[in-house]
């Protein structure tokens, strides 16, 4: 869903660089996600750096060190944080005020300061946002399903019409 959001929130994401910190269950999800659609840009963080090395070396991405990222977060242009800490970790002097970043919030309890979605060069999304996608997606899928029932039930009246014709057709001769 966190892919959707960038998607739908930045049609041109593959020209953009993107930064996933924390290499946990979502992390590597949304890393996987990006790779398999073939993104050119992804850099990875996580507090243990043999981790996002070894997913580095498996994927050919970049990593950064989790002790300095702070002072790079200005440089990203996407920005997904899916760390598990007490505190928000990414605060408004952590970004760029000379560009538009897109920042996604997977963490609980929250690792971006929820005051940066009123910065005016930020965008900031959390699992509330993504909550609300992911229900238009759904009736999104339930819309296809209905017009996809309608084709397969249209389909099925033409067969047994022509089934019903070859019958007849065929008992006659």
């Amino acid at each position: 869903i966190a892919i959707d959001a960038i998607r739908q929130t930045q049609l041109d994401y593959f020209g953009k660089s993107i930064l996933i910190l924390g290499m946990g269950t979502m992390g590597v999800r949304c890393l996987k996600k990006l790779h398999a659609q073939g993104h050119p840009d992804i850099t990875i963080c996580n507090r243990t750096h043999s981790t996002a090395t070894q997913l580095a070396e498996r994927h050919s991405i970049e990593t950064r060190d989790f002790n300095t990222i702070l002072k790079e977060l200005h440089t990203f242009d996407i920005i997904i944080s899916a760390i598990t800490l007490k505190t928000h970790f990414i605060q408004k002097e952590h970004l760029s005020t000379q560009k538009n970043q897109l920042l996604i919030d997977l963490g609980l309890p929250r690792n971006i300061n929820p005051e940066l979605d009123t910065h005016s060069s930020v965008k900031l999304i959390n699992v509330d946002g993504l909550k609300q996608i992911a229900e238009k997606n759904i009736v999104k899928r339930k819309k296809e399903v209905e017009h996809a029932q309608a084709i397969i039930d249209e389909d099925i009246h033409n067969f047994n019409q022509w089934l019903s014709y070859k019958q007849k057709h065929v008992t006659k001769h």
